[in-house]
């Protein structure tokens, strides 16, 4: 008995229930919409099972969280999720082509054209960190340039050097001194080789958001900056949210045995002896307690969410400390949406001197806590242009969202005092009076501080063995047929992005399923 339907947008999702097979009992049951649960739920549906997925919030997607703002509807912007590189992300980019979505170009890292830096008070290209035109007091072996640092660095590893193979080699790595690169964090590593100047130069402007991640994980980031100047990051045409919402579009409309539940939270997982776990959901919407059957269960949900559960197996000390191997890290993204592209009249005058051309997504990275800063780009609809103002770790910002008032409505609205620091940093970006931006007419920050997140991002402590945690973690009980999907226990590295998670459930499901 069909119950309901599905209507899949990115800011409305109803749910759809279809009846149980004969013993009442699910096939799979898969706790968790984001992009994890979604992805699973997608390659389970043609197996003919009757598959369950339930999520707590009112939408699907998780950091997949894509926000179209009225004054520019045509330019989605991405409160979580943003981008991907086709080269690194295969599996990812493999699905949103098998799910019928478009891609466009993001930004091309590193095109070497000027003000793509603001560091120390003044305006730098690549061409700059190419030299030792910056305003750093390095040592003599420092100052050929950033890539040089990074080729140095890489060289005091073991490293092949080859991109392809560092997945295979990053347990084996070490550094000069014979120390493992993953029993050492990136920034003890820096401090073995460089001096304190070169490491606040080279830490604003590379992708890594903390100096605690293991060194060998770092070593991505200093190879991708040293030695692959030039490469494509996507993004999803119509946003990111949109792979989520689709995976779970075809997956529905796959059988009719098929469920979606949103508004559910998961309390418990306690074994029946008739065919295998009872599931306690609260209903969020009206505060009751349902009961789900189901012989297999797949939580794919944020760390701090997992260790809600009440489930005797995650309570165990083996499970606890294998769970507690990531740190959980923050970011903060801040857009603003003018009646104007100001920035731009700006940049141009600039670029116009140097007989360069600006680029769509302008992207500039500085040691100001706004971090990185880009250009969103202009409603082609409203002439209204967006600008991604922060993308950032500093936890500045969410104190000054506690000061203030919001001018618009909703959760994610930025406060006045949060915008009035943003624009006496673009002033300083910009080199332009702070009296001269106009006031934004519409902003979001994200800063995923709450439950059920309370981080955007997972890095491994230093000294994990991580092989061992994924073995554990995957499939906690070898009597239980209840699996954790989350990237961030996957073999190689952190959950930066999403594709370790797509990597882990693929990985799951060949083995368990």
């Amino acid at each position: 008995m069909m119950i309901g339907k599905a209507i899949l947008v990115v800011s409305c999702v109803v749910t759809v229930s279809a009846g149980p097979k004969p013993d009442g009992c699910e096939d799979v049951t898969v706790v968790g919409g984001g992009v994890g649960g979604a992805f699973a739920s997608w390659r389970l549906r043609h197996r003919g099972l009757h598959v369950g997925l339930y999520e707590l919030s009112d939408r699907l997607g998780g950091r997949f969280y894509t926000h179209i703002f009225p004054q520019a509807p045509d330019i989605p912007i991405e409160l979580g999720a943003m981008r991907f590189m086709r080269e690194t992300h295969k599996v990812l980019y493999r699905t949103i082509q098998e799910v019928g979505l478009r891609t466009v170009l993001f930004e091309r890292k590193y095109p070497g054209i000027v003000d793509s830096f603001y560091l120390r008070g003044r305006r730098l290209s690549i061409e700059d960190l190419r030299t030792d035109n910056v305003p750093y007091n390095l040592r003599s072996c420092e100052s050929y340039g950033l890539e040089s640092i990074h080729r140095y660095l890489t060289q005091k590893t073991n490293f092949s050097g080859n991109m392809d193979s560092l997945e295979q080699e990053r347990p084996f790595l070490i550094s000069e001194d014979g120390e493992l690169m993953s029993n050492q964090t990136l920034q003890e590593f820096y401090r073995k080789y460089l001096s304190p100047e070169a490491i606040e130069m080279i830490f604003p402007i590379g992708f890594a958001l903390d100096l605690d991640m293991p060194a060998a994980t770092g070593l991505y980031f200093m190879s991708a900056n040293g030695t692959l100047p030039y490469y494509e990051i996507m993004t999803i045409t119509d946003g990111m949210q949109q792979l989520p919402e689709q995976l779970v579009k075809q997956f529905l409309t796959t059988s009719r045995y098929h469920s979606l539940h949103m508004k559910h939270k998961l309390i418990s997982i306690t074994r029946n002896t008739r065919s295998g776990y009872n599931l306690k959901f609260n209903r969020t919407a009206t505060g009751h307690l349902v009961t789900v059957c189901s012989r297999k269960v797949i939580l794919a949900v944020p760390i701090p969410a997992l260790l809600q559960i009440n489930w005797d197996v995650i309570q165990t000390p083996r499970i606890q400390q294998n769970l507690n191997t990531i740190t959980q890290l923050m970011a903060v993204k801040i857009y603003l949406v003018y009646d104007h592209p100001w920035w731009r009249d700006i940049i141009s005058s600039v670029t116009d001197r140097q007989n360069q051309t600006p680029r769509s997504h302008g992207n500039i990275q500085s040691d100001l806590p706004l971090h990185w800063t880009y250009d969103f780009g202009v409603s082609a609809k409203t002439g209204k242009a967006v600008l991604l103002v922060a993308y950032t770790s500093n936890p500045m910002w969410r104190e000054l969202q506690k000061h203030g008032d919001r001018r618009w409505a909703g959760h994610y609205s930025v406060s006045t005092e949060a915008i009035r620091h943003t624009h006496l940093y673009l002033s300083k970006l910009y080199n332009i009076p702070v009296t001269t931006i106009p006031f934004p007419i519409d902003g979001r920050i994200s800063q995923w501080d709450e439950n059920p997140y309370n981080g955007s991002f997972f890095i491994w402590k230093t000294g994990v063995d991580w092989g061992r945690v994924w073995r554990t973690v995957n499939k906690p009980s070898a009597l239980d047929d209840v699996f954790i999907a989350s990237g961030a226990y996957w073999n190689y590295q952190s959950d930066a992005w999403s594709e370790n998670c797509l990597n882990a459930i693929n990985e799951m499901l060949q083995k368990y399923f």
